[in-house]
């Protein structure tokens, strides 16, 4: 019985050390799509617009190559969320999301150091895929 008192705290400790998501953790090399992320069917990967791949710059700033140029987003590090937002030519970058049709919204879960999944919220549910971080583009 003793033995389970001691493994209730070690439980809870190691259930408070899972990685956190940050800026950071985002930066530093180039995310690809490597699979979709789906416990009951693999496939091509389905995280819109990160098809092509993407590259966290700065803190609210992401490169996307299936637009060909940089996004806004906002990262909920509380909640391990990130959204997306097109800010395109003619919106205003710092408008107060609405949920629209503009914004790309999902949860992210960390697998490893260089390694997370996004799984898509709202209208993005069921578009889901697992990113592998490489050092360049190359």
């Amino acid at each position: 019985m003793k033995k389970i008192y001691i493994l209730v705290p070690v439980f809870l400790l190691l259930m408070g050390c899972s990685p956190k998501i940050t800026e950071e953790y985002l930066s530093h090399g180039y995310w690809t799509l490597k699979d979709s992320y789906d416990s009951k069917n693999r496939g091509d990967p389905s995280c819109i617009p990160l098809q092509k791949g993407v590259e966290f710059k700065e803190d609210g700033i992401v490169y996307v190559n299936f637009f060909e140029r940089d996004l806004e987003y906002r990262l909920d590090k509380k909640e391990s969320r990130i959204l997306f937002r097109d800010t395109g030519p003619d919106l205003d970058p710092k408008a107060i999301p609405d949920y629209g049709v503009d914004y790309f919204n999902y949860d992210i879960n960390i697998l490893g150091n260089d390694e997370m999944v996004l799984i898509g919220r709202g209208l993005l549910e069921g578009y889901n895929c697992y990113l592998e971080r490489k050092s360049n583009k190359k």
